[in-house]
């Protein structure tokens, strides 16, 4: 949890310089956690379903996209705003005084998820570097 408070705390600050938010500077930095927690597990699912433990490949059917969104995104934003333990992070952070480029911590975190993806996407698909290891068939 340390690093997506971090970059909740980050996209909360991002959110404060640019006043669009009007005291709603919370709602950026859980969309930004969504954002790279939906990422990461979409990489989870295909190392998985690359393994051979899920072996249908449509396992988020698009109909359900956005139900699926909610249904992930609900406990994220319910973790934050309960309690107003976004509050506590932001202080925690505020305390410590650690100078970060929060730019470059947010959109660090976005490649470093999307690469993940994607390494996880070649494997799923067995290209690129992972040609030469056979699917495996559990089932």
């Amino acid at each position: 949890m340390f690093i997506y408070n971090k970059l909740f705390y980050c996209a909360y600050r991002l959110a404060e310089k640019s006043r669009n938010f009007n005291g709603d500077e919370y709602i950026s930095g859980i969309g930004s956690v969504c954002f790279c927690f939906i990422i990461n597990l979409i990489s989870i699912v295909l190392l998985l379903q690359g393994v051979g433990f899920y072996p249908e490949a449509n396992f988020f059917p698009e109909e359900y996209t956005i139900f699926i969104a909610l249904i992930l995104d609900i406990p994220i934003f319910l973790y934050y705003r309960c309690g107003k333990r976004y509050i506590q992070i932001v202080d925690y952070y505020k305390k410590r005084k650690i100078k970060t480029n929060n730019w470059l911590y947010v959109l660090s975190w976005y490649f470093i998820s999307a690469f993940i993806a994607f390494i996880a996407g070649t494997f799923y698909n067995r290209v690129w570097i992972f040609e030469s290891i056979p699917p495996i068939d559990l089932f």
